[in-house]
């Protein structure tokens, strides 16, 4: 009885020594698709981040330029009224 159940351990380990190389292998592969995903997300990260960056300047320089177009009408508007000696 004590014989089967060393023999049984021994193809065990014997097993488990053979099969340790395939799941490190294994292990390694899964381990590098996970970093080639893990790069794409940053790339595409940082494209989205550029961008949005392009986007939210974009926005900004028209919203200035509308602000000086609005604050220009108004300077013009209070001009007009001064001339006509309208009170606003």
């Amino acid at each position: 009885m004590i014989y089967c159940v060393t023999l049984i351990i021994i193809v065990a380990l014997i097993c488990a020594t053979r099969l340790y190389p395939l799941w490190v292998e294994h292990d390694r592969k899964q381990l590098a698709k996970a970093m080639e995903l893990l790069r794409k997300a940053k790339e595409e990260n940082a494209i989205l981040r550029k961008s949005s960056k392009e986007i939210i300047d974009e926005w900004l320089r028209n919203l200035n330029e509308t602000s000086d177009s609005f604050n220009k009408t108004w300077d013009k508007l209070y001009e007009v009224c001064d001339k006509l000696n309208i009170k606003l």
